[in-house]
């Protein structure tokens, strides 16, 4: 017989209780009480009644007026620059001015296949530096006169951008495969339901908020369910980015009209009123807002409840409020840097203001409360404040649905417990009493 003696095993010596847990996927959660599950399905299923609802009182009905300055009876075709030739400037431009005539292959449009010359200069801000072989997009107008039918309106970018959109699917389908494809499917849907149903709705006057909630639900229903399939753990990360949404919408209402935002300070927002005079302007800072807050969300509502859904995988004895705090600290460091990525990406979108603003003598407080930047500034603050607020919202959410009625919080499982330090815990050696995946 040998003299040594046994070495007490520790927790991570011992075989999982439910090893199947791991097969399903991260967002498997096991339900606690069937009766807390049904009361989840029926609020995410009034939540979607309410949601149908909205998508069919709120369709877009109606004609919308084209925005001003587009002649009726233009049309945009594409062409290619053949040669660039130099040309006699008028009189009263400037010396700087280099005037060109393009040569243009017509490759769309009523006159297909035709060759056209295309005024152009060089030397003005703003104006195309053309080549022969550019790609280029022009308005056509046939009644105008003799050698303006034709204007310069921007490059064609058809293909690079594609290049890159092959190279995205490409990566995440080479990354999470099936998956991958699923979440794809539910970005397209994402871009539908916004292209189809909420810029329409908008251009014909429909209320810019409800319009920003009924949007946001359907592609944060389509986005979740799609990538991450139907059951209990995608239900609560749902929730979890609904009612965070609800909150960032109420934050943001309350905060748009106490900074007396008018929201005619986007130009693209003066001119559309032109053509849609029904538009809201403040409501479009608040629809604008919802929409952009709603990404974050998603990722910091599904990586609560993956947590979660691991925790209770590696000790299924677990309380739920035990895992609730354990998650609230997984969620801590998520957070701390999900808001400055936030905040960065608002203020990369508005550099060139904050430059401009900056050369006009303006202190920074006063650049950073100028309506242009202001309107970037509390949409980071807002959106930080529900991404900080979804999550001890799903993690809650999350703890109450594993949670089982035969165990009530704080009811520890002695068996997970020591008896004596000299049985090699972590918890004992270092003094700690936290767990091993509470520290982690």
């Amino acid at each position: 017989m040998s003299n040594v003696s046994p070495v007490p095993k520790t927790r991570d010596d011992h075989p999982p209780a439910h090893p199947h847990v791991h097969s399903h996927g991260s967002l498997r959660l096991r339900t606690g009480s069937p009766r807390v599950a049904r009361l989840l399905a029926a609020g995410i299923g009034l939540c979607l009644l309410l949601t149908v609802v909205g998508l069919v009182v709120l369709r877009p009905v109606g004609p919308v007026t084209k925005a001003p300055g587009v002649i009726p009876g233009t049309v945009f075709v594409s062409g290619t620059v053949n040669a660039v030739i130099p040309d006699v400037c008028p009189d009263q431009y400037d010396a700087t001015i280099e005037c060109l005539t393009a040569e243009v292959r017509v490759t769309s449009g009523p006159e297909n296949g035709e060759l056209t010359d295309l005024p152009v200069t060089r030397g003005v801000p703003g104006a195309p530096d053309l080549r022969a072989g550019d790609h280029i997009r022009m308005s056509y107008f046939a009644k105008g006169p003799a050698g303006y039918k034709y204007q310069f309106d921007d490059y064609q970018r058809g293909r690079p951008v594609f290049l890159l959109a092959c190279l995205f699917v490409a990566a995440v389908v080479a990354l999470s495969r099936m998956q991958g494809i699923r979440a794809l499917l539910g970005m397209a849907i994402s871009l539908v339901v916004i292209v189809a149903f909420l810029l329409p709705a908008l251009l014909r006057g429909g209320p810019p908020l409800p319009l920003a909630l009924v949007t946001a639900i359907v592609v944060a229903f389509s986005a979740l369910y799609l990538a991450h399939g139907i059951h209990v753990g995608t239900h609560v990360a749902f929730a979890g980015s609904v009612l965070s949404l609800l909150l960032t919408t109420l934050l943001g209402a309350s905060f748009i009209g106490l900074a007396h935002f008018t929201g005619f300070s986007d130009e693209n927002a003066v001119s559309l009123t032109v053509a849609a005079g029904r538009l809201d302007l403040r409501g479009l800072i608040l629809a604008g807002l919802v929409i952009g807050s709603l990404g974050v969300l998603d990722d910091m509502t599904v990586t609560q409840v993956s947590a979660v859904s691991e925790l209770q995988a590696a000790d299924p004895g677990r309380s739920a409020l035990d895992l609730y705090r354990s998650g609230l600290r997984i969620g801590r460091d998520h957070v701390a840097s999900t808001v400055n990525t936030l905040v960065l990406a608002y203020a990369g979108a508005s550099l060139p203001l904050l430059l401009m603003f900056s050369q006009g003598g303006r202190s920074v407080w006063g650049v950073v409360t100028t309506e242009t930047v202001a309107v970037e500034a509390v949409g980071a603050l807002v959106g930080s404040i529900g991404l900080i607020a979804s999550v001890p919202i799903t993690t809650g959410l999350a703890a109450w649905v594993v949670h089982r009625a035969d165990a009530p919080d704080g009811e520890a499982d002695e068996s997970d417990r020591p008896d004596d330090p000299s049985s090699g815990d972590a918890r004992w050696e270092s003094g700690d009493d936290r767990t091993f995946w509470e520290r982690r």
